[in-house]
């Protein structure tokens, strides 16, 4: 944003620190993973991993007026690198009841769909901009999905749940 406001000098080091902090986070979370594996219900939020390098590029996108350069390469390897961890982890995914951790999918989704069509519209291969609507339609379905998913699970729980007075009559 600050990029987007003319203040390019101050997006960049906005963006080197959230470059750090994404470095530093990601290395605590990563031995904590290693050492205590996550209940199920927080398997899902193992999906904002994907959300950093896409959403550096689409800082990095601003920034750098729209150019891709080397540091979006650089990027660009990490991201796939880690879109592809979360495909190996599709199955598991699959077979985890939904909660409410799920909207954690959302926002990784959404960066990456915006990086993806960053990348597409940077390059332009055939069919690009089919393949852009695909991934908005996509993150789209997968988000609306996910809302409504959220009300029905709301007011199946609020059927199942007791009010504190009801239980002493």
């Amino acid at each position: 944003m600050l990029a987007a406001a003319g203040w390019v000098t101050a997006g960049r080091v906005a963006w080197a620190i959230g470059i750090l902090s994404w470095l530093l986070v990601g290395a605590v979370l990563l031995a904590r993973f290693a050492l205590r594996p996550l209940p199920d219900a927080l398997v899902p939020t193992l999906a904002i991993f994907s959300a950093p390098p896409a959403v550096a590029g689409n800082a990095w996108y601003v920034i750098g007026g729209g150019a891709l350069d080397g540091v979006q390469d650089v990027l660009l390897g990490t991201f796939v690198l880690l879109v592809g961890a979360q495909l190996v982890l599709l199955r598991r995914y699959a077979r985890l009841t939904f909660a409410l951790s799920w909207w954690a999918f959302t926002f990784s989704a959404a960066a990456c769909a915006t990086y993806a069509v960053h990348w597409l519209a940077g390059t332009q291969p055939v069919g690009w901009r089919a393949w852009s609507w695909c991934a908005i339609v996509l993150v789209s379905v997968l988000i609306v999905g996910i809302a409504v998913r959220s009300v029905v699970l709301v007011r199946a729980s609020r059927r199942t749940i007791t009010p504190i007075g009801a239980a002493a009559a």
